[in-house]
């Protein structure tokens, strides 16, 4: 059922240029790259390859991202580009965190310390991996989130805290304060292993490196990140980030930047911005290109109105993916993407592993490999990636990418795959996370009473592939405002009622699993426009003169455009 969209009826087949009606016209390849190549071209002359930027990549193959890392840097000239949405973590902590555990180290595990998404809503399979630890082979399960998870029924403890204050409750578990002594004591019996990623879309991100700075003094221990979307170390790994390059190398690290040029020749020296940063520049006029790779923007940051304003105010916009998704939508042109059950190439997991992925069936209609559109419209503008094939890129990931060096496709075809770097392959970069201050970690603490927005995926949502695949999107759990009892009362509303969370209207559920203070509402559901990814957020009855507000003054109406992820 998980692949029903590939079936879909509503695949984009053909190249789509948008008419000066606003509506999409079929168009030939010729014509539609014809188009793009106009339109950068014109923009680049003007602006200069900084005016462009890419979001995406994390949802195709290794080479499907290596040739966008490569087209934005030589084609283009530009160092904007992000496979993350803004809903991450720092891309040099993800790809290159020094002593990277694997995801067996669970089979050994004394002590696990899970501090991230609630994995049974987001990685099913390392969910079942962590649940089998606690509950046949005897590890002591510490979680800590701020709402009930999946696997609380097998932790030995469970510490719930309110979004926003996680520095301070990482300091009394470090210190073994009160209600933490036991569990801190539980954390010095190694092995220890810990898993660590953003609770939710509202928390800060340098949370969870100081948790693994954190978990790094700890006896025997191992940390594996978190991230979203299947194949963003992948991506990361191929220099889709600003301040990376392929291979795990820091963007400013001269000795990989000279390796790098003598196979891709001159780079951009223009700092990078983020997703963050490009659909801010795009909002406001600095970007004035938006190249889309399987990207969703305006359902997959969690600041909706953000993306939606940053997509209408580009000049041009090009999405390559498989739907008209909601991003795509506002697109001057879309061009079909193959999925990844129909194309050749790798992929690369959470600890590294390089797996093989294998084309089953063809493309439909006149859909292509990301790479070979790219590489197309390359020669278009004059600065050809070169790649005659599929095989071609991936042997040049391994010459150009430290960490890949060697890697063969013969390699990676078992089951296993390889961990890189593998043999005689080098990571020059070696990320050591820190435990940030109490200072350079939002606190959350609110002097108006405002609730602190706890905003997380589920397994089903409203993303465009479960969309289009009906059976699953049927399970989506819908939008809803989870508060506490007590805090019910404070509102005057019971379940069912409705409230307004930042003017967006949703019924509310009883959740007596979270701090007072705190609203759940799950992200990207059908139907609900975005709440925004502010820490703090007002919730009051929907009807007015009611209730009494909690909180500060409403968010902007024009801030609650239809969006999340």
């Amino acid at each position: 059922l998980g692949f029903e969209f590939l079936g879909s009826a509503q695949r984009v087949t053909t190249p789509l240029i948008k008419g000066e009606d606003g509506e999409f016209e079929e168009a030939s390849w010729s014509d539609a790259l014809d188009l793009v190549t106009d339109r950068l071209s014109t923009i680049i002359d003007r602006d200069g390859g900084s005016a462009v930027a890419a979001l995406g990549g994390g949802r195709g193959t290794n080479e499907d991202a290596y040739a966008l890392s490569k087209f934005m840097r030589t084609a283009i000239g530009s160092n904007h580009l992000d496979a993350q949405l803004d809903d991450g973590l720092d891309p040099q902590f993800l790809a290159a965190l020094a002593g990277r555990g694997r995801i067996n180290d669970l089979e050994s595990a004394k002590t696990i310390l899970l501090w991230g998404p609630d994995l049974k809503e987001e990685n099913g399979t390392l969910y079942l991996r962590v649940r089998r630890a606690a509950q046949t082979l005897g590890a002591k399960l510490i979680v800590v989130h701020p709402r009930h998870t999946g696997l609380d029924d097998r932790a030995a403890y469970k510490f719930t805290y309110r979004p926003g204050e996680g520095a301070e409750t990482l300091r009394m578990l470090s210190a073994g304060e009160g209600a933490f002594a036991a569990a801190r004591a539980t954390l010095d019996e190694g092995p220890v292993v810990a898993r660590v990623g953003r609770t939710g879309l509202a928390e800060d991100p340098r949370l969870a490196e100081a948790v693994a700075g954190f978990v790094r003094d700890l006896p025997e221990s191992t940390v594996l990140t978190l991230a979203r979307r299947s194949n963003v170390y992948g991506a990361l790994d191929m220099g889709l980030a600003p301040t990376l390059l392929p291979g795990r190398v820091s963007a400013d690290d001269q000795a990989g930047r000279e390796l790098l040029s003598s196979v891709w020749g001159e780079l951009p020296d223009v700092v990078g911005r983020g997703a963050r940063g490009i659909l801010e520049g795009s909002a406001d006029g600095a970007i004035k290109a938006l190249i889309l790779q399987g990207a969703d923007p305006s359902r997959d940051v969690p600041d909706g109105s953000l993306a939606q304003q940053a997509l209408s105010e580009a000049e041009f916009v090009l999405a390559i993916d498989l739907f008209i998704t909601d991003s795509a939508a506002a697109a001057d042109v879309i061009l079909p993407a193959a999925a990844f059950t129909e194309k050749d190439g790798t992929v690369t997991n959470l600890e590294g592993r390089v797996q093989k992925v294998n084309r089953i069936v063809p493309p439909p209609g006149q859909a292509r490999s990301d790479w070979s559109i790219l590489d197309d419209l390359s020669r278009r503008l004059g600065r050809p990636l070169g790649f005659g094939s599929v095989e071609v890129v991936a042997k040049e990931i391994a010459a150009a990418a430290p960490a890949y060096a060697g890697v063969e496709w013969a390699a990676v075809e078992t089951e296993a795959g390889v961990v890189v770097p593998a043999g005689d392959a080098v990571q020059p970069l070696h990320y050591v996370p820190v435990v940030s201050s109490e200072s350079s970690v939002v606190s959350g603490q609110s002097s108006n009473g405002a609730f602190a927005l706890h905003s997380a995926r589920t397994l089903y949502d409203d993303g465009v592939l479960l969309r289009n695949g009906l059976s699953l999107h049927k399970l989506a759990p819908g939008g809803f405002a989870a508060i506490t009892s007590t805090d019910a009362n404070r509102l005057g509303v019971v379940e069912g009622d409705q409230v307004a969370v930042n003017d967006v209207t949703l019924p509310v559920r009883i959740d007596d699993s979270l701090a007072d203070g705190v609203v759940y509402v799950p992200f990207n559901q059908p139907g609900v426009a975005s709440v925004g990814d502010g820490l703090e957020v007002v919730v009051k009855a929907a009807e007015g003169g009611i209730a009494p507000t909690l909180g500060g003054s409403p968010s902007d109406p024009e801030d609650q455009m239809e969006g999340g992820s």
